[in-house]
């Protein structure tokens, strides 16, 4: 009868745990916040109609990721003794926005960094040179012969002295024989001598006319020698120094509801400075780079990406590789590229990069050969998205890929800003291009149109054209100015079709305000190839989202500028909270609080 015992005990004790391993994984733990009482607004709906999918009132969050959604009494009962506990009272909740294009690192040197450079203005063209000059003697009296002088001259005039040879190389070897020096008015640039042997020096690299017009001192890509100058030689070595940097940067973003960032490492050690902050778990929002490195002043560049292969989707949950960059193909206004007809005193500034035989579309192609993506690129006018778009089949076609691979690759062009021409985006669907898209674009291109004539103004940022047509349009900043307006007055141009002074741009290419939303999360997250776990509030996805002073979906449309996230979730952790709603919940603020942004935000309200 031994054996009859024995096997009573095994049946009772198989009996009693057979509950235990036929648990739903919901109830094994309980959540660890649950935020209830809200209108959440999931995003999961993925098409072009102008509807957002589910709307719940309550979601669950355990291990970074969404346990459930659902009714409040429903999902109040996932919670604990340890659960954190918010009631939204009504509140609306929607995904963390996803920034495409954006320099969020380059910003946070400006920001948080050491003070690189020196500002100089002056109100004519006198004052300026006097004021130059006076500022390189001081300025070199600092320092030891070859250090590096950087000057801030991001004014109109100064741009229009440089582009227009009325500031020369000749005058900066005058006024500092002895420092390399380099003056920063985006789009344009200029270096004396001892620049042009220093970097040549430093990266081992003999400057080209694809680099620079020697003759008068212009780099031909301005922000080249400006990355390469403050990441590489002005704070050398300098990495803790760089990840603080960064690091503040990013929870200033995160303020402003930014949950994710895509951007090009171009700088030779900015790979090491995310490297450590995705390593020590710094990272309070996540990054999607793209891989731009063997542009930064190398001879060998076509061959280096020939070699490199794919690296897009590689990576974790907080820092991952969308593909390479293989440079800009022309640069910011008036440095574009297009095939508009224009007076010679316009179009003699125009610069294209990526004609064939030059490098930059050579690395197009060895990219795109190599099987890897292009993403990031910065393609401003219709001409350089011509020549992107050429480089991208002749790569394809090398590679022996089929239509539908090429497709599968998504490869991107950024910017939008006087791009695509409508008879470009049957081609842009047909190869599977993403566009990623500046709405504010329309303020920066308004005085292009003025020049080159506002019966182009169709082709600046075209929202309901490239969707229309069934080309995924993603969401990008690429602006510092996050900081004074918020991350939403992005989103405000693609709805009003106006500038931020009120002038109209193309109307007709406006765009419902879920159809926005919808570029700046769940399409953007195609961009950043992680549409699995980010860009919609659904069950398993990471736990990525805002919740917002205002209703996005009630509020004027010319007032979605006035909406700021309470509160921004990434991967289940606040990273930031609103100091006023922190004491209605007994919390502790979290974060930078966005003082520029809610000034002018109360300035737009009293509008």
């Amino acid at each position: 009868m031994k054996w009859l015992a024995s096997l009573l005990l095994f049946s009772v004790l198989f009996v009693n745990q057979s509950p235990a391993q036929t648990l739903p994984p919901e109830v094994i733990r309980y959540a660890d916040m649950i935020l209830y009482n809200g209108k959440i607004v999931t995003m999961d709906d993925k098409s072009t109609n102008p509807t957002p999918g589910t709307i719940a009132e309550a979601i669950a969050i355990r291990d970074g990721r969404i346990l459930a959604l659902g009714k409040s009494e429903d999902i109040r009962r996932y919670g604990g003794s340890s659960t954190a506990m918010i009631d939204l009272n009504g509140k609306t909740v929607v995904p963390g926005l996803i920034d495409t294009h954006g320099h969020i690192h380059e910003y946070a040197l400006e920001h948080h960094g050491p003070r690189l450079t020196t500002q100089v203005r002056g109100k004519d063209v006198a004052e300026v040179k006097k004021t130059l000059a006076s500022t390189l003697k001081d300025e070199a009296a600092k320092r030891k012969p070859g250090e590096w002088i950087a000057i801030d001259m991001r004014f109109p005039l100064a741009i229009d002295l440089i582009l227009n040879n009325k500031l020369t190389k000749r005058e900066l070897n005058r006024m500092a024989p002895k420092n390399p020096v380099l003056l920063v008015a985006h789009p344009a640039y200029l270096v004396n001598d001892t620049a042009i042997r220093s970097i040549e020096k430093f990266f081992g690299y003999k400057l080209t006319k694809e680099d620079i017009d020697r003759e008068v001192g212009q780099p031909l890509q301005g922000t080249d020698f400006r990355r390469g100058l403050f990441w590489d030689v002005m704070m050398q070595n300098q990495y803790e120094e760089q990840a603080e940097a960064v690091k503040k940067e990013l929870w200033e973003w995160a303020a402003y509801g930014v949950t994710t960032y895509s951007s090009h490492l171009q700088a030779l050690q900015a790979l090491n400075v995310f490297t450590m902050l995705n390593e020590r778990g710094q990272m309070p929002i996540r990054f999607a780079g793209t891989h731009r490195a063997g542009t930064q002043f190398f001879e060998g560049a076509p061959g280096f990406y020939r070699r490199l292969g794919n690296l897009a989707g590689v990576g974790g949950d907080y820092f991952w590789f969308v593909g390479s960059t293989p440079g800009g193909l022309d640069s910011g206004p008036p440095k574009i590229c297009t095939s508009i007809k224009a007076p010679k005193d316009i179009k003699k500034h125009e610069h294209c990069r990526s004609f064939p035989g030059m490098s930059t579309r050579q690395m197009v192609f060895e990219v795109v050969r190599s099987g890897g993506r292009i993403a990031g690129n910065h393609v401003y006018g219709d001409l350089a998205l011509d020549h992107m778009l050429d480089a991208i089949e002749e790569g394809s076609k090398a590679a022996g890929l089929t239509l539908e691979q090429i497709r599968a690759k998504r490869h991107g062009a950024d910017h939008c800003g006087l791009n695509p021409r409508p008879d470009q985006i049957p081609r842009l669907q047909k190869l599977g291009i993403y566009m990623s898209c500046n709405g504010r674009y329309l303020d920066r291109t308004y005085p292009v149109l003025e020049q080159y004539g506002m019966e182009y103004q169709k082709w600046v940022v075209p929202a309901k054209s490239i969707i229309d047509a069934g080309v995924r349009m993603a969401f990008e900043i690429d602006s510092h100015g996050a900081q004074t307006y918020g991350a939403f007055d992005w989103i405000t141009p693609f709805v009003t079709r106006k500038t931020r002074d009120g002038k109209p741009v193309s109307s007709e290419e406006r765009i419902d305000r879920v159809v926005a939303l919808k570029a700046a999360t769940i399409w953007a997250a195609e961009y950043v190839l992680r549409e699995n776990v980010l860009g919609s509030l659904e069950k398993g996805k990471l736990a990525d989202l805002l919740v917002l002073n205002k209703d996005y979906f009630q509020v004027p449309e010319d007032k979605i500028s006035t909406i700021r996230p309470l509160i921004t979730i990434v991967g289940g952790k606040i990273v930031y909270l609103d100091r006023d709603l922190a004491k209605e919940l007994g919390m502790q603020p979290i974060g930078t609080h966005p003082e520029r942004v809610i000034r002018q935000i109360e300035r737009w309200e009293k509008e």
